[in-house]
């Protein structure tokens, strides 16, 4: 059990072995509840590998949404696999397209067709990366933790604040119920007790919608 503190995470703080990553692929749906209802709209996918360029290897994360309603979204980030430090991101679809590369103390590239120099004061975690982060943390009750991200779409570094609420269930597993302030967006996720698995995640939109990403 883990005191109420509010712990502040640094590249260099987490070091995974790859046996502990829930490397593969899985499916989930899309629901969006709205006004007391619910139905499916659209599919999501991940996948965690291991991949070398040039002789660096790294953890390759891609992830993909694929809804008639909400729209298309495929990005990719690849970072270190002992430390989740980025080495660049890209994303296509229904938020921009967007391609940036980290390294010494700045993180550049273009958002939206406009290009991103933004040099970097301490070393940062990508923000698609933070799903990925919240399944090797410790998490325990009480556990709380605050991610410095770079967030393509504000071109800023964003203080991403985790807490773990309680355990629970999700999928017919154990998991912990972290709820994650992203700043402008608000969600809670499951992460499996053992599997460290991704189980679930609900996302409260600014209309008041629910979306939930469930296996």
């Amino acid at each position: 059990m883990h005191d109420a503190t509010l712990h502040t995470l640094a590249v260099g703080d987490i070091r995974v072995s790859l046996g502990d990553l829930p490397l593969g692929q899985n499916r989930k749906r899309v629901l969006l509840t709205e006004n007391g209802k619910t139905r499916t709209v659209g599919t999501t996918g991940e996948v965690l590998s291991i991949a070398s360029e040039r002789g660096v290897i790294s953890l390759r994360r891609v992830q993909t949404l694929d809804s008639r309603e909400l729209g298309m979204l495929r990005v990719e980030v690849l970072m270190s696999p002992s430390t989740f430090a980025p080495l660049r991101s890209q994303s296509a679809g229904l938020l921009g397209d967007s391609t940036l590369a980290y390294g010494d103390g700045v993180v550049h590239g273009s958002v939206a067709e406009t290009a991103v120099s933004h040099p970097l004061d301490r070393p940062v975690f990508d923000a698609w990366a933070v799903e990925v982060i919240l399944r090797s943390l410790p998490l325990d009750e009480g556990y709380a933790v605050e991610i410095p991200a770079f967030v393509c779409r504000d071109r800023a570094v964003v203080a991403v604040k985790a807490r773990v609420e309680a355990l629970d269930e999700a999928a017919g597993e154990r998991a912990w119920r972290v709820a994650v302030d992203f700043g402008r967006l608000r969600s809670t996720y499951w992460v499996g007790t053992e599997t460290r698995a991704f189980l679930r995640q609900d996302l409260l939109l600014s209309s008041g919608a629910t979306l939930s990403f469930v296996k």
